[in-house]
């Protein structure tokens, strides 16, 4: 039981592979109080091949955080200029996030004093799990996520072929509505070949999936490019189901399906 910290657990820098990460209460003191941490779980720098959760009661249930509920980041080189390292030894690869509480009271309930991101603006520190920036060929499956913006986060062009499937965003597993204000899911900053497969998202006021453009630099903006967007449910939301964000709502088609934007706003 760990609450009342930064991360609850950060694994750190290269050669913390391996591990399994299972049963554990975060952010919730054992009488099932709060006890906010920043992040429940983080990983940073190097880790590879760990396993947070799983089936039954090797899930991870994670309280109310300031920031994210877990979170796969900072997958490069600190001791270089960003970006100028292509190794794979500081890339975050190969982890799974499989079958937890994410925003939850210890019990799986929903109370929206225990969601994620309760101290975060809508960017990139406001979703119950967060997969960016140097991690790729992670896995993120079988959670449960209550957040107070966005459920699940891909993004940046060096975080590809993560794959998010079968998890429930916006709803307990007891069945209990849990609003999102955001996104169920997201999808920005130039990321590549992920895929977004038979998830349910429920109750979130952007809307379902959005693949969105909001990384702008000397005017070239990165898109999100080949996500595979299959099999999902998105039920009651105030906004539209998949958004590909050539402009917001739905897309027109257009004759030759000349125009840009992510996935190529493809017809």
């Amino acid at each position: 039981v760990i609450g009342h910290w930064g991360a609850g657990i950060d694994l750190f820098g290269p050669g913390t592979n391996g591990n399994l990460i299972q049963n554990n209460l975060f952010c919730i003191r054992p009488g099932g109080a709060t006890a906010t941490c920043s992040t429940g779980v983080d990983a940073n720098f190097g880790p590879k091949g760990n396993v947070i959760g799983g089936d039954g009661f090797e899930r991870n249930v994670v309280g109310p955080t300031s920031l994210q509920g877990i979170e796969l980041s900072h997958g490069w080189n600190p001791n270089v200029p960003y970006g100028t390292d292509p190794a794979t030894t500081y890339q975050i690869n190969d982890n799974r996030i499989t079958g937890n509480w994410v925003g939850f009271q210890a019990d799986g309930s929903y109370d929206p004093a225990y969601r994620s991101g309760q101290n975060s603006s809508p960017s990139d520190n406001a979703q119950g799990i967060n997969c960016y920036d140097g991690s790729n060929d992670n896995i993120i499956q079988g959670n449960h996520v209550a957040s107070v913006y966005d459920g699940i986060q891909v993004q940046t062009k060096n975080a590809n072929r993560n794959i998010v499937r079968g998890n429930v965003i916006g709803q307990s597993h007891l069945g209990e509505n849990a609003p999102l204000t955001g996104w169920g899911i997201v999808v920005r900053w130039g990321t590549k070949n992920d895929i977004i497969s038979n998830n349910l998202i429920r109750n979130a006021r952007k809307g379902g999936i959005g693949l969105i453009n909001t990384n702008n630099t000397g005017g070239a903006i990165s898109v999100a490019y080949n996500i595979r967007i299959s099999r999902n449910i998105v039920q009651v939301s105030d906004g539209i189901g998949i958004d590909l964000f050539g402009s917001n709502g739905p897309e027109t088609n257009d004759a030759g399906d000349t125009d840009k934007g992510a996935n190529t706003l493809l017809n």
